[in-house]
């Protein structure tokens, strides 16, 4: 299974296992597949500088992965990601440095039940659990998502088993911000409006 377009439980704030609603997002399991739907350039961190455990670290590419237990692991070494300790109230954040609409990642020893969380309908938070989507107990090898909408930060979440694992080869793609409206035209309207006010002041003898 390389792609599915699935309807994901759409969940109030951090409430991550009230559903309200369900919207579509895109999932892959196949970064080529993956790449070529979103056909753009990507900003690719492959963990290259080690990063000591902290509970807020900020990997090469100025993504910050903040953890929410002091205990749980959050460092970068060896080329890779790790992370560890994750349940369902120990959680990681990953806050991206500007808008995107699209991730995507290499994972190793995913447990079922460990979802990734974020706003990627525009509409509210929504949550994938890779390992019970396909199917299996632990997953291992790429997932990647394209939402509906822009979003800034995902939640890697579990339930009452902790989970440990590690990523590697994270890529995402950044929406470009909102194009400033050129002022030029604007500006030489305007101008032309104070011209012709002074004109007429000027003709009837206005000071």
């Amino acid at each position: 299974m390389k792609k599915l377009v699935l309807a994901c439980v759409v969940l109030p704030g951090a409430a991550l296992l009230s559903p309200l609603n369900v919207h579509a997002t895109q999932i892959f399991y196949s970064q080529v597949d993956w790449e070529n739907a979103v056909n753009a350039a990507v900003t690719l961190d492959q963990f290259n500088n080690a990063k000591s455990p902290a509970n807020t670290i900020t990997f090469d590419s100025g993504v910050t992965s903040t953890r929410s237990y002091p205990s749980d692991t959050n460092t970068v070494s060896s080329g890779k990601y790790y992370l560890g300790g994750v349940t369902g109230t120990h959680m990681i954040t990953w806050a991206f440095p500007g808008a995107i609409d699209a991730f995507g990642f290499t994972v190793t020893s995913l447990n079922n039940h460990t979802s990734i969380t974020g706003n990627f309908s525009g509409t509210g938070n929504s949550s994938i659990d890779p390992a019970t989507l396909t199917g299996v107990a632990i997953y291992s090898g790429f997932i990647g998502v394209i939402g509906n909408a822009s979003f800034s930060s995902i939640v890697i979440a579990g339930t009452n088993s902790i989970d440990t694992f590690s990523v590697d080869n994270l890529e995402f793609h950044r929406v470009a911000p909102p194009a400033v409206p050129d002022s030029g035209p604007l500006a030489a309207l305007f101008a032309s409006v104070l011209l012709g006010l002074a004109a007429l002041r000027r003709r009837f003898g206005c000071a």
